[in-house]
């Protein structure tokens, strides 16, 4: 290529600066939206998850399981048990690994009769206890009174036990009682009492009571009628009450040997995982939970099927929020169509302006290929620094994790100027009435054109027919259709307007006047409608009204779901209308019973003195016709 064509082409690259600067700006733009949608997308996602999951009741959420019989029988065994259940969740994924706490285990007794050294209060009628073994409820509880129990000498041999039953020389067991416990069931440090199952009494110390580090721990939510005892109220009867004595750990292998007290062991891992995993997180939560495991225990082994409610909460929350991602990505599919359009029509522009030096250049023995090739180049010198500029804009404004994904629509639109520009239709000096041209020189625009009707019809049958699927992420052929629909409108808008015209013009023929005559005649050779500024209209025109109705289906939705928006309000008395009686009046005439139910806010037994919380007493009566 001569000098005067290199001159030529750099003339035409310095000119129209201004048009230059419209496409820098409508790619930056464009790439920064492109960048942002994702990752907006993601941490709208992770803060649905993180949501649901906080409200989520940690008993609901952790991992528990519940087996008979006892995992150890001696101190040194609870460092394995509880080895081999954090090898048992690490080896269930990262997600769950993660995610979880140290795992927490308890062996419990059944409810048993108990007698107090000093008697029970005289105004229950029964007092019951279970005995519970957990090694680390030290680090929840402060002793405020006497001493953690120790350990106790009992013999691990059945037959040994029994005997040491029968002849009353077992040492008291020492245990410790919450505050509230003790004072309920009379009991103080230093106190005995005895609990009773058929094979034999169990003789206890209360060596000392103490109160919850942190009484809002979920920890009490796990092992409930611990701080205040457990109150059941029989119409009958009268009150009773239960309470819950720790053992110290390295005193497990006896309660084993003694089948009246039937332990049973509860363990629990608690829950609190990252919303940036959930799909897997559910996905191992399900392959966790779904088998049952081994786990060595002294005599043998152990059974242990995980459960948890966080399987069901994820799975709703992913299945709501991938519907509305559909329903995003349908909506996104205009605004993306409309950007390629403006691209379209931006480098149509930058070519128009420079049609004289183009011309010249061609003139002076530049081919439509070196034209086109500087064209391109042209466009990817302005577009890629401007795609790069927004989309770093974009991923500083929006903090988050980074992946790959998130940029590939923000590089095609910094490609998308050297596409069409190289693709732009080239002048030349010789003069002419765009008027007169042809539509389509091409032979294969037909081709295209009925391509992509036949490509929108099987994808409007496919999404009428299966549905829209969301395995694996948002279904690319239903966010599509819109799109399409859009460009099939256009199409068919174009290739039929003719036939309207065509029938205006005959009839203005007849007529006298020129107006409609002239500029029918001119709209017929100039071919009607231009494809992309249509589509940018149409697709434009389509965004706009569906997000209208959706921000508006949106609102009402959220003020239909405010409090006291939707509540029946009581009618307003009216004194002239004969209510019936009361309730229980009415229930009478019917020929029926009046069922009762007073739940108390004070303690029966202490008046003034309210309940605390975890502490009910609830009283059934019922008073027959």
């Amino acid at each position: 290529m001569s000098s005067m064509r290199w001159r030529l082409l750099l003339r035409q690259a310095r000119s129209s600066l201004g048009t230059s600067l419209v496409l820098v700006i409508i790619v930056a733009v464009t790439a920064a939206v492109f960048t942002a949608w994702p990752r907006l997308e993601r941490e709208t996602f992770a803060g649905e998850i993180s949501h649901q999951i906080s409200t989520t009741p940690p008993t609901l959420r952790a991992l528990t399981a519940t087996s008979e019989g006892i995992p150890v029988t001696t101190e040194d065994q609870w460092a394995s048990w509880d080895e081999q259940i954090t090898e048992l969740i690490a080896d269930a994924g990262p997600e769950i690994a993660a995610g979880t706490a140290t795992p927490r285990t308890s062996v419990t007794t059944q409810r048993l009769v108990m007698t107090p050294e000093h008697g029970k209060p005289d105004d229950l009628w029964q007092v019951s206890a279970q005995v519970r073994v957990d090694a680390q409820i030290e680090d929840y509880v402060t002793v405020t009174d006497g001493a953690a129990p120790a350990p106790v000498e009992w013999p691990t041999s059945t037959q040994a036990l029994w005997e040491a039953i029968g002849s009353g020389t077992l040492e008291p067991a020492e245990v410790m009682l919450s505050e509230q416990t003790a004072e309920r069931v009379g009991l103080a440090v230093g106190d005995t009492f005895t609990i009773t199952s058929f094979d034999g009494t169990l003789p206890f110390l209360v060596s000392g009571v103490f109160t919850a580090t942190d009484p809002e721990a979920d920890q009490w939510q796990f092992q409930l009628n611990t701080l205040n005892p457990r109150i059941d109220d029989d119409p009958n009867k009268g009150e009773s009450a239960t309470a819950i004595g720790y053992l110290n750990p390295a005193s497990t292998g006896w309660i084993g040997e003694l089948s009246g007290l039937e332990p049973e062991t509860e363990l629990w891992v608690p829950v609190q995982p990252s919303a940036a995993g959930a799909q897997a997180l559910t996905d191992q939560l399900r392959t966790l939970t779904v088998a049952e495991h081994q786990v060595s225990v002294a005599d043998g082994s152990m059974s242990v099927e995980m459960t948890t409610g966080l399987t069901d909460v994820l799975d709703r929350a992913i299945d709501r929020w991938q519907g509305t991602a559909a329903v995003l990505a349908m909506v996104a599919a205009g605004p993306i169509g409309v950007a390629l359009a403006i691209l379209a029509l931006a480098a149509r522009l930058a070519v128009a302006r420079r049609e004289m030096t183009l011309a010249l250049a061609h003139a002076r023995g530049a081919s439509p290929r070196q034209l086109r090739g500087v064209l391109g180049v042209e466009g990817a010198i302005l577009g890629l620094p401007a795609a790069a500029l927004g989309a770093a804009a974009a991923t500083v404004a929006i903090p988050g994790a980074v992946a790959v994904s998130d940029y590939t629509w923000a590089l095609l639109a910094g490609l998308a100027p050297a596409v069409f520009l190289a693709a732009a239709q080239l002048p030349n000096l010789r003069a002419r009435r765009s008027d007169l041209a042809l539509r389509s020189a091409s032979r294969w625009r037909w081709v295209l054109e009925i391509g992509l009707l036949a490509l929108t019809a099987a994808a409007v049958y496919l999404v009428l027919t299966r549905g829209v699927t969301d395995q694996g992420g948002t279904d690319p052929i239903a966010a599509a259709v819109p799109l399409l629909l859009a460009v099939g409108v256009c199409v068919l808008t174009v290739r039929l307007l003719p036939l309207p015209l065509r029938a205006l013009h005959a009839a203005a023929r007849r007529r006298r006047g020129l107006s409609a005559f002239l500029g029918s005649a001119r709209t017929i050779r100039e071919g009607g409608l231009a494809m992309v500024p249509l589509f940018a209209l149409v697709v434009g025109t389509t965004v706009a009204v569906f997000a209208t109705t959706m921000i508006t289906t949106l609102q009402q939705g959220t003020d239909a779901g405010r409090p006291g928006r939707g509540r029946r309000r009581r009618p307003a008395h009216r004194p002239d209308v004969q209510r019936g009686g009361s309730r229980r009046d009415r229930l009478d005439r019917r020929g029926g019973g009046h069922h009762r139910c007073r739940a108390r806010t004070q303690h029966p037994a202490l008046p003034g003195r309210l309940l605390h919380p975890g502490e009910c007493v609830c009283r059934a009566e019922l008073h027959p016709r």
